[in-house]
């Protein structure tokens, strides 16, 4: 399946991952102008913190992300909590193409409300993407960067396969980025 063209739908009991629409402006405006939220972001390689304070910037960002898809930059879905149908966070993904040993590969960025940073949300919500990354974007490894102060995160990595990589991602202007985790993709 090709996300580009279709983008697919994951639900399990308690979340539901969709591509992100404008309508998700107000609740994603609580996610990144939450500053404990944006202190575990990615934004390795961007032009931006993630840090939105206005419902204008918020709208702007969303406005990017649907772009990049259609550039088949980048797929970029909401996550909602299923009991509440709110948007407590998103989840990029895309294979990267780059001369480093990170070429290839598919990147997971992550970004939830700080409340959901528990290991319990955090692996269920992992365990609805992980199996479909191979499938989607035809690589064989995921990398997603796990900051420090971010242990819960860590804990729930290591547990579902994941390993820390000595070697930097090298952004596009020469940066060196470090705290990646890998993990070996099996098929869906």
């Amino acid at each position: 399946m090709n996300p580009y063209r279709q983008c697919p739908t994951y639900q399990n009991q308690n979340y539901r991952m969709r591509f992100v629409k404008q309508e998700d402006a107000n609740d994603l405006l609580k996610v990144y102008s939450e500053a404990k939220t944006v202190a575990l972001c990615n934004c390795d390689n961007c032009e931006d913190n993630f840090y939105y304070t206005s419902k204008a910037r918020m709208e702007e960002a969303i406005n990017y992300w649907i772009m990049e898809y259609h550039r088949e930059g980048f797929v970029r879905w909401s996550i909602l909590d299923c009991t509440s149908s709110t948007v407590i966070g998103t989840m990029e993904l895309f294979k990267r193409s780059a001369d480093d040993a990170y070429d290839n590969m598919a990147v997971l960025r992550l970004d939830l409300l700080h409340k959901y940073e528990k290991q319990s949300c955090l692996r269920e919500i992992l365990m609805m993407i992980l199996p479909h990354i191979k499938g989607l974007f035809q690589c064989t490894h995921v990398i997603t960067k796990c900051v420090q102060e971010a242990e819960n995160r860590r804990a729930v990595l290591l547990d579902l396969g994941f390993y820390p990589s000595k070697e930097p991602l090298i952004g596009w202007d020469g940066t060196l980025y470090q705290d990646y985790y890998m993990r070996k993709l099996q098929e869906g």
